[in-house]
């Protein structure tokens, strides 16, 4: 332990000296003073106990959070229904920039904190001065795009701008949700995560002014009008001169397009699509007491205390692996068109095959139908999902175009199969009961 008492103040300017030599981030927040000057430990402490309570109560304590604009909300409506859109769309931005901004900054602030703390130790003079105000002020400001993105939120609050701005359909507008979303597109999937861009798109595609306009709205009032799969060629047609008009010549440009689209139109007809308000026929609550035994289950692809007498809702929903298939399945019921519907059947069988493969020490291939079908069934009972007939008849009828995606029909061929034989099952319990 150096000390004034003991240790020579010229020494310890230099080992301080050192000490901020190996830390270059903190320059300039600390740097050294003269020997008059020197902070003794009383002093040195207090000033670290201040900037920690500030990064406790002021920085870990108030994290970044979004505007709601519910008090705004009627007025925003009532002048242009695209600004909301574009509202949720750049307070979407500015939360996810700002969160990941005062990540780095806690970071560093705490980075800065540790390095104070760790001379304490070391000394019991400390010949520095801590710009504390300076530090703080840092972490309060805002880098430019973040000022950027608040002053184009600031703007849309002018009621002027409300009732003389529209967001123009254009190359550039829809290049650029293209360009975005493509990326997210993986391989030869049919899928990207609900985007921000999709409140974008809607509210555009939703003008009257917009070139394909009427024949959207005629798509969205034919739903009963067409043969399901001449449906979803209608929607296709669409997309194709979409991209030629709008000059979208990315690879997958006409993948990103059918998605938006088709969530959009979907969207639109749910209040009068029979498949969802017809009468559900529940396939899972009768079936639901069937043992692996009755199922005729393979217990190696399960968990190793899974008994014979054991029903599959009983052991899968109480594991962290077929949890997730179970999640993926019920999730389906929450999404009104067939490509998300599909999806979330297929990122089920996948994992089934993840949690498969785990118990069963071997490598399942997802092209074992029969393997795949059997497992499908066990993570179907074992969900609450009592519209799984709705929904496999609504994928199954809208029929997608393979080249867009083989991955869904493979899916759709599994889900249609696993569920006749559920029907099946619940006809045959039906007449035994009659009996």
């Amino acid at each position: 332990m150096l000390s004034d008492e003991t240790g020579d103040q010229s020494d310890i300017s230099k080992k301080f000296a050192e000490e901020l030599n190996s830390k270059p981030e903190f320059k300039e927040y600390l740097s050294l003073e003269d020997q008059k000057h020197m902070l003794n430990q009383e002093q040195y402490l207090k000033t670290l106990g201040e900037l920690t309570n500030y990064f406790h109560f002021q920085i870990l304590a108030m994290p970044p959070h979004m505007e709601s604009f519910s008090s705004q909300l009627l007025t925003i409506v009532s002048h242009d229904n695209l600004v909301i859109h574009q509202l949720l769309f750049v307070e979407k931005e500015i939360y996810d920039l700002s969160c990941e901004i005062h990540k780095s900054n806690a970071d560093n602030f705490n980075s800065f904190l540790e390095f104070l703390a760790s001379l304490v130790t070391k000394y019991t003079i400390f010949p520095i001065t801590i710009n504390s105000k300076k530090i703080i002020a840092d972490f309060q400001s805002d880098p430019w795009n973040l000022k950027a993105l608040r002053a184009h939120r600031k703007t849309l609050f002018d009621s002027s701008t409300h009732q003389r701005k529209r967001l123009v359909p254009s190359s550039k507008l829809f290049q650029k949700i293209v360009s975005f979303l493509a990326p997210k597109i993986p391989g030869k999937s049919l899928n990207f995560p609900i985007h921000c861009y999709q409140n974008i798109f809607d509210a555009t595609v939703s003008q009257n002014d917009f070139i394909f306009y009427f024949e959207i709205q005629s798509l969205v009032n034919s739903l009963d009008k067409f043969e399901p799969n001449e449906y979803i060629n209608e929607l296709l047609e669409i997309c194709d001169r979409f991209t030629q008009f709008y000059e979208l010549k990315q690879k997958s440009s006409r993948k990103v397009i059918f998605i938006l689209l088709i969530r959009f139109v979907f969207d639109e007809v749910y209040p009068m699509n029979h498949y969802f308000q017809n009468e559900v026929f529940d396939i899972i609550t009768p079936l639901s007491k069937f043992t692996f035994l009755k199922l005729q289950l393979p217990l190696d692809y399960f968990p190793p205390d899974t008994k014979p007498r054991n029903t599959p809702r009983k052991i899968l929903r109480e594991d962290k692996h077929w949890v997730q298939a179970i999640n993926a399945l019920e999730e389906a019921q929450f999404h009104t068109n067939p490509v998300d519907i599909l999806n979330c059947f297929y990122r089920s069988i996948l994992a089934i095959q993840h949690a498969a493969n785990f118990y069963s020490h071997s490598k399942i291939d997802i092209g074992s139908i029969e393997l795949i079908f059997k497992l499908f069934v066990a993570v179907a009972l074992a969900s609450d999902i009592p519209e799984l007939k709705n929904l496999s008849h609504f994928a199954n009828d809208f029929i997608l175009d393979g080249s867009l995606s083989e991955e869904l029909l493979y899916t759709r061929a599994i889900l249609i199969a696993s569920t006749n034989y559920m029907i099946d099952l619940c006809e045959k319990e039906k007449r035994k009961y009659d009996c």
